[in-house]
């Protein structure tokens, strides 16, 4: 659990970081311009993170003033397991936390559905404002299941958020091996918005293992790799640890402008460099949405 709060935490700083441009432009704001400005600004917070789907944090605790009216309502921050994500063990415990511009997150408003059939999750303070939402099934889910998870609540300026949904996939089977997942902050993207590219790893077995990873992503037929998005493989050399996991992280962000509207999907693999045997492949699709 100590890693688990490490881990957001340090999501939670990084987007602060990436949102610096943002607190600093409602102090002069707030004080200049109409109320409206400042309403479109924090507006962003839900144009980045969703809805639909796992939210890249631009949270951060801002002292709005006395005549701000909360128009903006809530949503997530953080999400264990990440949209989209892979070989999730069968007993894990779902942690979405959210967090609200204003006037905050009420939880007695807390709606989260498992494969369309609500549930009933434990709702307690988290760190930096947030509210937490952890949600244990009575019984491990079963190998090689899809999950969705839709959650949705309110703030206490009557302000709803639209439901947050992404699904995850359980493990196949009992065999330990080294994985990657691959999920992006939304799968409907638009001209301007950011993406923001998440990595996870795991090497649940006893042994350090030497990995190659593969990063592309799919534009039309081809498959361009990362960090250079050539034609041509690259690999990036990882030795895993045994008993390494590593939570979904950002590894690359970019807004995106002008690209032709379509269907697109990142792909990621690892390589055992001992058998050169490739493992499962993550897989997160997107569409971009031309306003033409």
């Amino acid at each position: 659990m100590r890693n688990l709060k490490t881990t957001r935490k340090a999501i939670l700083i990084c987007g602060l970081l990436g949102a610096l441009f943002l607190v600093s432009s409602i102090q002069v704001t707030a004080a200049e311009a109409e109320r409206e400005d400042l309403f479109d600004v924090l507006q962003l917070a839900e144009t980045i993170s969703g809805p639909g789907q796992f939210a890249f944090p631009l949270f951060a605790p801002i002292d709005l003033g006395s005549g701000y009216e909360d128009r903006v309502a809530p949503f997530a921050v953080f999400s264990k397991p990440a949209p989209n994500e892979v070989d999730v063990p069968v007993d894990i415990s779902i942690l979405i936390s959210l967090a609200d511009y204003g006037s905050g997150v009420d939880g007695s408003t807390v709606s989260m559905y498992l494969n369309d059939e609500e549930v009933h999750p434990e709702i307690s303070s988290g760190e930096d404002s947030t509210l937490d939402v952890l949600y244990q099934h009575s019984e491990p889910f079963k190998f090689a299941d899809e999950i969705k998870v839709a959650i949705s609540a309110g703030d206490f300026a009557q302000n709803t958020m639209n439901p947050n949904v992404f699904s995850f996939k359980t493990v196949a089977d009992t065999t330990l091996r080294s994985t990657i997942g691959i999920s992006t902050n939304k799968t409907v993207f638009m001209d301007g918005q950011l993406m923001v590219l998440l990595v996870s790893l795991k090497n649940p077995t006893e042994e350090s293992m030497n990995v190659n990873a593969y990063i592309a992503v799919e534009v039309g037929d081809a498959l361009l790799f990362y960090p250079d998005f050539t034609p041509s493989m690259v690999p990036i050399e990882l030795q895993l640890p045994a008993g390494f996991e590593m939570d979904p992280t950002v590894v690359w962000t970019m807004p995106l402008f002008g690209i032709p509207g379509g269907s697109y999907t990142w792909y990621a693999a690892l390589e055992n460099v001992e058998t050169g045997e490739f493992g499962q492949v993550s897989s997160s699709h997107f569409e971009f949405v031309t306003t033409d």
